[in-house]
Formats: structure tokens, C-alpha cells, sequence
């Protein structure tokens, strides 16, 4: 993947897509109705789901629309205006993406594919992001097993659990 960077108003990391559990359309419809409605666009049902290869916290009060415990955030992927879903329990390398198209098509990714994600500078949490023992805790519970929590029904039911807290970490937007 290329390196991450960064300018004076985007926090800049690659991420790599991936294959979900295909319930974002059933799930978050409501929310993405609502989002939409605020956001005077409508919004393709669906997600595209994105990793990065670390931590990339944000700040809550940062979101754009805030339903529950979900947060989105307007976000660019590959110059695409986009929303980044994240929610209360989530690990810091997940991303759920929200566009008025479907991605995987106007893109051309598949599973595998590197993206440029573009996060405007004052949603990220730069000193948590930052932080080396940030990226050593999630380094230890997640380097090379990122995509489980999209892959295993079993893995997300035990990350949304609470085993963070259990563990000190507290990953959870």
C-alpha cells in the first residue's frame, strides 16, 4: 500500500476494501434516509467497507449527522464525496462508506483494492492516532486479522461486546 500522508486540511491514509456481511442496506436504512434528507442527496443504499492498516481514531463532536451510536463523517474516497460511518464499539481500522453511488462500481474496486481516503484534518484525533501505544495495542489484537471483524459474524458479535474494555483499549469510534 502506498504511505500515508497528509496536508493542512485532510488527515490522507490508503485503505483496502473489503467484503462485508451485506446488511448495511437493511440495517442502517433508516439512518442513511435520514442522512440523506439532511444532506439534500440521495444516498445509494448500501456500504462499501474500507480498512485502513492502523488506528485512525475521530472525533465524535466532529460528525456530520450522529444517529444512536453512529457517527458519519463527509470524507472523500478517491475524490468521491463520501460519508464514513463509524459507531460506538467499532475498531479503529473500520470504516463503513456511504456515497450517492455505488462505489464498487464507479470505481472499479473489488475485495483487495487500495483506496485514498481523505478525512478533513479536524475530525481526526491526531495525539490518539498518533500514539504509539495506540498502534502497538491495535498492532497486537488486529495486524493480520484486520478483516475478521467484516468476515466472522462470531468475531464481530464478540469485538461489539465490549472485549476493549476488558483488555484497557478504548477503540471505540
Amino acid at each position: 500500500m502506498p504511505r500515508d500522508e497528509s496536508s493542512d486540511l485532510n488527515y490522507i491514509v490508503y485503505c483496502k476494501v473489503s467484503g462485508g456481511r451485506g446488511r448495511a442496506s437493511i440495517v442502517r436504512s433508516d439512518e442513511v434516509r435520514e442522512l440523506a434528507t439532511q444532506a439534500k442527496t440521495p444516498l445509494f443504499p448500501g456500504s462499501l467497507n474500507v480498512l485502513t492498516t492502523h488506528p485512525v481514531y475521530l472525533l465524535p463532536k466532529t460528525a456530520d449527522y450522529t444517529r444512536g451510536g453512529h457517527m458519519y463523517f463527509l470524507a472523500k474516497v478517491n475524490e468521491v464525496d463520501v460519508y464514513l460511518n463509524r459507531w460506538k464499539g467499532s475498531p479503529a481500522h473500520v470504516f463503513e462508506v456511504f456515497s450517492t453511488q455505488h462505489l464498487r462500481s464507479s470505481l472499479r474496486v473489488e475485495n483487495g483494492s487500495v483506496l485514498k481516503l481523505k478525512i478533513p484534518i479536524h475530525c481526526v484525533d491526531q495525539r490518539r492516532t498518533s500514539n504509539k501505544g495506540n498502534r502497538l495495542t491495535w498492532f497486537v489484537l488486529w495486524r493480520f486479522r484486520e478483516e475478521l471483524y467484516y468476515l466472522s459474524d462470531w468475531y464481530a458479535r464478540y469485538v461489539r461486546s465490549g472485549w476493549r474494555v476488558r483488555l484497557g483499549s478504548r477503540a471505540n469510534q
